[in-house]
């Protein structure tokens, strides 16, 4: 087990830094670390802002995401983040498949191995996936994300369902924050913008 949970208490109340996040609509960028939770509170402790967006504290933290995609995925420069995302691909379960690709590409920004603007697109592919899944909430999300759980043995099972329970149930958690219809209308003006751009 990576992280003795009986140990951190539950957030009060959302930090001040967030207020501006909190203030606007959801971006990308906070969509694509609020579907890769699961995996982004499981291997990285931290204050609640690392579960909306990209912000690690931290030279320790760094390290630790590096050897942990290192060591779980075979993940230390952009050709192995590929050929790591190729794999995921082929897992059962579509909601858990693109969660873990987006906390995969949003780690590899992290650490520096690629950008924002560079895997945008393949954010977007991702987002979208789960948007056309028939999730209607984020419960839903959380059960339809828990049908993938034995598919990587590596990973602690009970804890990856504490951190779902946590998330689905601490008031400093973005499930309780961003409206599953918020991901909905981002899923729809993706759809919109891209049937534009074939007429």
């Amino acid at each position: 087990m990576r992280k003795d949970l009986s140990k951190r208490q539950p957030h009060p109340a959302l930090r001040r830094e967030l207020s501006e996040i909190l203030d606007q609509p959801p971006s990308l960028e906070n969509l694509a670390v609020a579907l890769a939770c699961p995996f982004r509170a499981y291997f990285l402790d931290g204050p609640p802002e690392r579960l909306y967006c990209l912000r690690i504290t931290g030279e320790k933290q760094r390290n630790e995401l590096v050897d942990w995609l290192a060591l779980d995925f075979d993940i230390v420069r952009l050709d192995s983040l590929d050929r790591a995302l190729e794999q995921v691909e082929e897992y059962e379960g579509v909601v858990f498949r693109n969660s873990i690709a987006l906390y995969l590409l949003t780690s590899a920004v992290e650490i520096g191995l690629t950008t924002l603007d560079r895997c945008e697109d393949a954010c977007r592919d991702h987002i979208l996936a789960i948007a056309e899944a028939h999730i209607g909430n984020w419960y839903d999300f959380a059960d339809a994300f828990m049908e993938g759980e034995d598919l990587i043995p590596f990973f602690s099972m009970k804890q990856l369902r504490d951190e779902v329970e946590y998330l689905l149930h601490d008031g400093s958690s973005p499930w309780r924050h961003i409206r599953w219809s918020e991901i909905e209308a981002y899923a729809r003006s993706l759809q919109e913008e891209r049937r534009q751009a074939l007429l």
